[in-house]
């Protein structure tokens, strides 16, 4: 699991909190002005999640997240072969995963977005990145992966 540009690793000893299965443990997401600016999580042990399959759900939850690519607080979600490095960035074709479902689960928003890929080399690695273009909260309580 990697996070760019996150300086002293911060949030990144903080993201236990989004994979304890507790919607009420959540992180502060970052919003403009803070550094990193944004959150890029890179995921790359996707069978600690159980996905074994090449169509696989992922979901996540949190406070004020809106479930689109272009928004306030906007949601990106997408599927690449492995790096070569340790950093958030990728050395292939990153491919988006479409979203399936958008709920309300205890007054959060959910996001469930579906990847495809042709083979499981081409989903090893699973990019979140989360980017708000207003100072107000928000926070991530939860990310989760299913096989469909």
């Amino acid at each position: 699991m990697k996070i760019e540009k996150d300086q002293n690793n911060a949030m990144l000893r903080m993201t236990p909190y989004t994979l304890d299965q507790d919607l009420h443990t959540c992180i502060r997401l970052p919003v403009p002005g803070d550094s990193p600016s944004s959150l890029w999580l890179r995921l790359t042990r996707l069978s600690l999640f159980g996905v074994t399959s090449k169509r696989f759900i992922v979901s996540t939850t949190g406070e004020a997240i809106e479930c689109t690519r272009i928004g306030q607080k906007s949601l990106l979600v997408g599927v690449s072969g492995p790096s070569n490095n340790a950093r958030c960035n990728i050395d292939s074709d990153m491919v988006f995963c479409k979203l399936v479902s958008n709920n309300t689960v205890n007054a959060l928003n959910q996001c469930d977005l579906e990847c495809e890929c042709q083979s499981l080399s081409q989903c090893s690695d699973v990019h979140i990145i989360m980017k708000s273009n207003n100072k107000d909260d928000w926070s991530l309580c939860e990310v989760s992966m299913k096989d469909v």
